[in-house]
């Protein structure tokens, strides 16, 4: 199973980054050869070079970090069932089949 999220994830990853340079290379392609007038072209060329900052502005914070996720949901049913579930770099850590536990909560 992590075999495969592994190999998930990298595919992923790769048609992520092999849009973002398809995209990004026709907006520089249109600023440098396609348009032929001056506030096309800088225009063109302003919104590629904006683009490129914001990512390596994200991606020097961090934000294409590994994340910890825990999540609780609870059911509006009569029996107010909660549940929660631990998740780390995008694999399940809890729950674990057949890992049940019981925790009480009581208003205060």
């Amino acid at each position: 199973m992590g075999e495969a999220l592994c190999c998930a994830a990298l595919g992923a990853i790769l048609l992520l980054g092999a849009v973002y340079n398809v995209l990004l290379n026709s907006l520089f392609l249109h600023g440098l050869v396609i348009w032929t007038g001056p506030v096309e072209r800088g225009n063109a060329l302003a919104a590629g070079v904006a683009i490129v900052g914001v990512a390596v502005a994200l991606f020097r914070r961090g934000a294409f970090a590994r994340r910890l996720v825990v999540e609780l949901h609870q059911e509006q049913s009569e029996g107010e069932k909660a549940e929660f579930s631990v998740t780390a770099g995008g694999q399940v850590i809890l729950p674990i089949a057949g890992d049940e536990r019981r925790v009480e909560i009581t208003p205060d």
